[in-house]
């Protein structure tokens, strides 16, 4: 009996050292088998952003060869204006080259119409379009044989004539040096900047600024009044946007308890309008408040 334990225990001595061994080499061989994986993932990782970076130049390099060298213009532009309730929009183009028998039109969606010419080289048609839209011009070259086209870059029109602004409260440093101070504490600014915008035919000029409170809870006018157009050659003010400043003494106002929004309507002398809340404060016993900031207005098309 004390032999078979002697026995027993040497081979479960073995068998313990066999199974530590193999548990070892096994977790190597798990080991190499991660750094493998590892290496390998690194590697298709590599291979893939190689991938996407080739596929990237080579989209660049099409891309800047369609603009260069396969564009049938060698100009082209497009203008919106609006006059008398109207959105005109005048699209001209300038073809690197165009073959004796074709006509050359000029078409917004399903309206085509035959370009005109003055010296042979220069295309042009105008454009009455309805409002909300976005504009895609196409150039058309037509022959009894073919027909060519390029489609020009697309117009947002409600982008092309908004209007930035600003609104100051009380703060004095837009003053100029010498002028006659004014309550600022009752004082609301804004400032209108007209920008260089693409596409823009002619920057308008404000007619007339309208303030409006309401009371956003009833939505009730509690009342209104025409700003005052004020100096802007301030250094505060980005001249080079050509600012135009109108501002309201707000006491009168300031004497309704609660929050209120104010909203500004705006004409200009092509015939558009602008309106929609820029600001809000807020009077009572224990509370007080104003509340501006920036941004822009979108025409608004009745």
């Amino acid at each position: 009996m004390k032999i078979n334990k002697a026995l027993i225990a040497g081979i479960l001595g073995v068998v313990l050292v066999f199974n530590t061994f193999l548990i070892a080499n096994l977790t190597d061989k798990v080991s190499d088998l991660e750094n493998r994986l590892d290496y390998m993932n690194s590697d298709i990782s590599s291979g893939i952003s190689r991938a996407e970076s080739a596929v990237f130049n080579l989209q660049s390099e099409l891309i800047s060869r369609i603009e260069k060298g396969e564009s049938l213009l060698s100009y082209s532009d497009s203008k919106v204006g609006y006059l008398d309730g109207n959105i005109n929009i005048s699209i001209k183009a300038v073809p690197k080259e165009i073959a004796s028998d074709e006509k050359v039109f000029i078409a917004i969606g399903e309206n085509k119409k035959s370009a005109t010419t003055q010296n042979g080289s220069e295309y042009t048609a105008d454009f009455i379009v309805e409002m909300p839209t976005k504009v895609v011009p196409t150039i058309i070259f037509e022959s009894s044989g073919s027909t060519r086209q390029e489609t020009l870059p697309e117009i947002d029109v409600n982008r092309t004539l908004i209007l930035n602004y600003e609104c100051i409260w009380g703060d004095p440093y837009w003053e100029n040096e010498g002028e006659v101070q004014v309550d600022q504490e009752n004082m609301f600014t804004i400032i209108f900047y007209k920008e260089n915008r693409q596409f823009a035919e002619i920057i308008d000029e404000i007619e007339t600024v309208k303030l409006i409170v309401i009371d956003p809870v009833s939505d009730r006018e509690i009342g209104s009044k025409f700003m005052e157009k004020t100096d802007s050659t301030s250094e505060y003010f980005l001249k080079e946007l050509s600012p135009s400043a109108y501002n309201l003494d707000m006491e009168e106002f300031y004497k309704n308890q609660g929050t209120f929004e104010i909203w500004v309507e705006v004409t200009t002398d092509s015939g558009l309008r602008y309106k929609d809340g820029v600001a809000s404060f807020q009077r009572d016993t224990s509370t007080s408040f104003s509340e501006g900031g920036q941004g822009y207005l979108n025409p608004v098309w009745d």
